[in-house]
This record gives structure tokens, C-alpha cells and sequence, in this order.
């Protein structure tokens, strides 16, 4: 079994890889999701450690010694981080959040000493482990006495997911909760959090083996690897965990409308509004995903400038927020007609003009007050909406 945990171990760390490649790719744009980002990443690289210190190829790697503690301190302050930017994603960083990031700085100066041992120094190390698997409780780590440096990272991370539990349950208290989109985020920053809790808590069953049994439990590794694992497919067949990747809704004072998306304009009446109009209406040029500010100048004789300040001033928004409107209008009079709904909403986002998932969940939700599925489930296709302002 404890061969078995260990190449379980690699399998986490390659599904780690990949799903970070996988955030990168598709919600790179959202700041909540680098955070998410160096958090898997942390722990895939711990599992590969695990799996090198288990299968012994951690010594044709004798570089790797010691390598996983500041991965490990990293847990809770990312998990922290993650859950607060997505609870309020408004928010900014601020100078002072760098304090998260001190105690890893301190801990990697503390190890530079094991980091720049003697190769025949760590390659005893690790040979001595497979002999006495308590080895590393007893002796000192760096500049860090024997046996303090596991119970500061865990004691760290588990501060730090109580922390993030107290947030979730201070928002879960206000009215913005009710919002379903909110729900959503909220069941996905709890499912992270109880997992990195299981994962680091499972390090301190480890220790705890480890300190009184001198045994390594391959079982708790085990489970440690499977959480992780679960936790990961779940985002990736969860639209309701894809929708909401950029966080929660911020409160509005009044609860949101079926509406459409369509701008309007107090110059409904000028020859500027009607001719934006005619030119989104007849030539639909929102639907190429590569459409710009310039190629809507250059189509109405008139500086890409000029005609920025004209649509802030008659629509009172961006060009990208009037362009993304006319988008989701048309994808919701496709998913109406019946040819539209014989398709997944997978293949009508890029029929609409959006070039990425993501970018569409986004302005969806900005743009609606809500997500795509849980907006259909509340209103319906069929309905008559009235028009946004």
C-alpha cells in the first residue's frame, strides 16, 4: 500500500499540473483564480514530493531535500486569499496583504542551510529515513529546532482555513447571500477550503504517526491525495463552478429583474443613436469575435476616439460592455428559437461572439446581475423580458 500512495502521489501532481494549466487558460483574467492557481500548484508539488520521498527516487533527486516546506506554509495564506477575493472581488490588494507572505520568506531563509548541504549530507538524510521514518521530527531543520518545523506549517495552514471558514460565514449572514449566483460561489470557496483543511489535517495525522508510531500511514496519504483529486474533477464538470469563477455578485438594492440586455439611451433620438443602431441591427458585426473599436470607427467614417467618448456619453458604458450587450441579447434569441435550443450553450457562445468561456460567464453575469443557468432557471426562454438600461 505504501508503493501504491506513492505513485497515487504522482498521479495528483500530474492532474495538479494540468488543471493549473487548465485556470491559466480559461480564467486567467480573474485575479481570485491566481491565487487558486499557487494554491493547487503548492499542492501538486507537495504530492510530488511525497511520491519522490515514497518510491525512493527522491535519491537520484537529492536537490529536492527540504524543498516542500515552503510550498506547504503557502496553503492557508493562498486559501485565504482565494476566498476573500472571491467573496469580494471588487476589493483590491492592498501593500499590507504582502504580510500573508513573510512567514514563507522567513521559513526559506531558516532552511538555506539544508538547501546548500552536501549532496552526501542529503543523500545520508534520506537513507537514514527509509531506516527511521521519525527522522525528520528529530532532527533540526535549518536554523529551526528538531521537530518545530512541521507543527509550525500545519498549525499555520490550519489558522489560516479557520480564518477563511469565519469570512465565509460573516458573508453567508448578509442579504447578498440569497442571490442563487452567490450560493454557487459560496458552496465552491467552502468545498476548497474543506479540502486544503482535510489535506494539511491529514499532514498533522501524519505527524502525529510519525512522532509517536515512527510510521509512515499510507492510508492518510492516501485520502489526502483522493480529496484533492475529487476536488478537481468537480470544478471541471460543475458549470455552475465555471460560471462563478470571478467571484460573487456585488449587493444591489434591489433584487435582480428578468431583463434583457439591450442598452438604452436618453438620445434614443439622435442621428448618432439610430445609426449605431442600424449598424449592430443589419450588419451584426458583434458576432466576429475579433471586432474592435477601430473597425467600428473605420465602418462609420469617424476616429476611433471620438467615437469611444460618443457611445460613454449617449450609453453611459465602455464599447466592450455595448458590444458584449448586444452579444448576450442575441445568444438569448437564439436559445428561444427552437433550432437554438437543440444546442449546448458550449456551442452557442461562440456562435454570439465571444472568443472564450470565460470572458462570456463574465460579462453574462456583470451585464445580468446573475449567471447564465441559474438566469434561464429563474426566468425561463420563453418569456418576454423588458429591456436593461
Amino acid at each position: 500500500m505504501y508503493l501504491f500512495s506513492s505513485y497515487l502521489c504522482f498521479f495528483t501532481f500530474g492532474i495538479g499540473l494540468l488543471f493549473c494549466l487548465y485556470l491559466f487558460i480559461q480564467f486567467r483574467q480573474f485575479k481570485a483564480t491566481w491565487f487558486l492557481i499557487i494554491l493547487f500548484a503548492s499542492l501538486s508539488f507537495t504530492e510530488f514530493y511525497m511520491y519522490a520521498l515514497g518510491s525512493r527516487a527522491v535519491l537520484e533527486m537529492p536537490f529536492l531535500f527540504r524543498s516542500s516546506f515552503p510550498f506547504r506554509i503557502l496553503f492557508g495564506p493562498m486559501l485565504f486569499l482565494f476566498v476573500r477575493t472571491m467573496l469580494q472581488p471588487e476589493n483590491k490588494l492592498r501593500l499590507r496583504d504582502s504580510i500573508h507572505f513573510f512567514p514563507s520568506i522567513l521559513l526559506i531563509g531558516c532552511l538555506t542551510p539544508d538547501f546548500f548541504a552536501s549532496t552526501d549530507y542529503k543523500l545520508n538524510f534520506f537513507k537514514n529515513f527509509y531506516e527511521n521514518n521519525s527522522v525528520f521530527i528529530t532532527n533540526p531543520t535549518g536554523l529551526i529546532p528538531a521537530g518545530w518545523l512541521a507543527p509550525i506549517t500545519i498549525n499555520y495552514g490550519l489558522f489560516y482555513c479557520i480564518l477563511s471558514f469565519i469570512k465565509i460565514y460573516k458573508y453567508k449572514r448578509i442579504k447578498a447571500y440569497q442571490l442563487p449566483s452567490n450560493q454557487m460561489v459560496i458552496s465552491w470557496i467552502s468545498l476548497v477550503s474543506w479540502a486544503v483543511f482535510g489535506f494539511i489535517f491529514c499532514q498533522l495525522l501524519q505527524y502525529v504517526s510519525l512522532s509517536k508510531d515512527h510510521e509512515f500511514s499510507a492510508l492518510t496519504q492516501i485520502f489526502q491525495s483522493i480529496s484533492i483529486i475529487s476536488l478537481k474533477a468537480y470544478l471541471l464538470v460543475s458549470p455552475n463552478v465555471i460560471e462563478n469563477m470571478d467571484g460573487c455578485i456585488v449587493p444591489q438594492n434591489s433584487p435582480p429583474k428578468p431583463l434583457l440586455p439591450l442598452p438604452k439611451s436618453q438620445y434614443k433620438d439622435s442621428p448618432f443613436v439610430k445609426e449605431i443602431d442600424i449598424y449592430f441591427n443589419e450588419f451584426k458585426p458583434y458576432l466576429n469575435s475579433d471586432f474592435a473599436l477601430a473597425n467600428m470607427a473605420e465602418n462609420l467614417g469617424i476616429s476611433p476616439k471620438k467615437l469611444s467618448n460618443q457611445i460613454k456619453l449617449v450609453y453611459e458604458m465602455a464599447f466592450s460592455e455595448l458590444v458584449n450587450r448586444y452579444r448576450i441579447y442575441y445568444l438569448l434569441q437564439l436559445l428561444q428559437d427552437q433550432k437554438g435550443k437543440l444546442l449546448k450553450l458550449e456551442a452557442l457562445v461562440p456562435l454570439c461572439g465571444f472568443q472564450y468561456r470565460s470572458s462570456f460567464y463574465a460579462a453574462f453575469k456583470r451585464i445580468m446581475n446573475n449567471t447564465p443557468s441559474s438566469y434561464f432557471k429563474e426566468h425561463g426562454l420563453a418569456a418576454s423580458f423588458p429591456i436593461a438600461n
